[in-house]
């Protein structure tokens, strides 16, 4: 969910500036194992994020010559009844 002045991409990049400060503190005070559950967290909110996926797409549009769109992924939803159904499989 986004507000007018939250933006989720600078919001995680800032997460991840933080994170990395707290990595060798936790380490230090907690072991390896705390300091891989921060790593798991890390990792789960880089896959969740939207913003680097669809600038990827959008770069590939680009070379293949077609333009910019603001939802690269629309494709993959399909509306049921007027709700979320899930992804669509792909096809090849």
């Amino acid at each position: 969910m986004e507000d007018a002045n939250w933006d989720p991409f600078e919001e995680s990049r800032a997460a991840f500036e933080d994170y990395n400060r707290m990595l060798e503190r936790v380490r230090e005070e907690r072991g390896d194992s705390a300091m891989r559950r921060l790593r798991l967290l890390m990792y789960c909110q880089a896959v969740e994020m939207s913003a680097p996926q669809e600038i990827i797409a959008n770069l590939l549009r680009c070379i293949n010559k077609k333009s910019h769109t603001v939802d690269p992924f629309a494709d993959l939803w399909r509306p049921r009844k007027g709700k979320f159904s899930g992804f669509r499989q792909a096809q090849r």
